[in-house]
């Protein structure tokens, strides 16, 4: 259901739209400017209340999730990728492609996943650094009262690990590539 809003524009800027009134869809392109607008202000919301300790648990699941998509996309190197989007914990076996990497890529890979007992805490960490999530000075079970949060946060990483998957493992296993994860 849709409902009619006026809005008024420039001279100027309707002269020009005159030109492309058939090429645009105005009320699409409005609705899309709205709602990106609209966005843009809850994220500034959901960013002061994770400085202040003040989101619910699920305004911190849906954060974690879209953290997960952004540092996929922008901040992981294709390695923690990988490991984020692959490993489930130190007890489950590693994925088939893991035997064709080169020794250097597995010694590194697996020195990378030392530091964390499963994945979920390296995405408990990795979501610290964008949302204010208890601690255990807090007075509570860390790992119990953040997993969801972790969860949603790989969730995210693996929507863009599954778009790039047969490309990145090709990356991963080529022996030409050198491993770009952390020294």
């Amino acid at each position: 259901m849709s409902k009619k809003l006026t809005i008024s524009i420039p001279d100027d800027l309707h002269k020009r739209l005159d030109k492309y009134r058939g090429r645009i869809a105005i009320s699409t392109v409005c609705a899309k400017a709205i709602s990106t607008e609209i966005e843009n202000i809850d994220d500034c919301i959901k960013a002061v209340k994770g400085r202040f300790s003040l989101l619910t648990q699920r305004e911190i699941c849906s954060l974690a999730h879209k953290e997960g998509r952004h540092w996929a996309g922008y901040k992981a190197t294709l390695e923690d990728l990988a490991i984020v989007s692959c490993w489930r914990g130190s007890d489950e076996e590693e994925p088939d492609w893991f035997d064709k990497l080169s020794e250097d890529a597995k010694e590194k890979i697996e020195n990378g996943t030392v530091a964390w007992t499963t994945v979920e805490e390296l995405a408990i960490d990795l979501l610290s650094e964008v949302v204010r999530i208890r601690s255990d000075e807090d007075g509570f079970d860390f790992y119990w009262e953040n997993h969801e949060a972790a969860q949603d946060f790989i969730i995210g990483a693996r929507e863009i690990w599954w778009v790039i998957e047969d490309e990145a493992i090709e990356l991963l296993t080529s022996s030409k590539r050198r491993f770009q994860g952390k020294e």
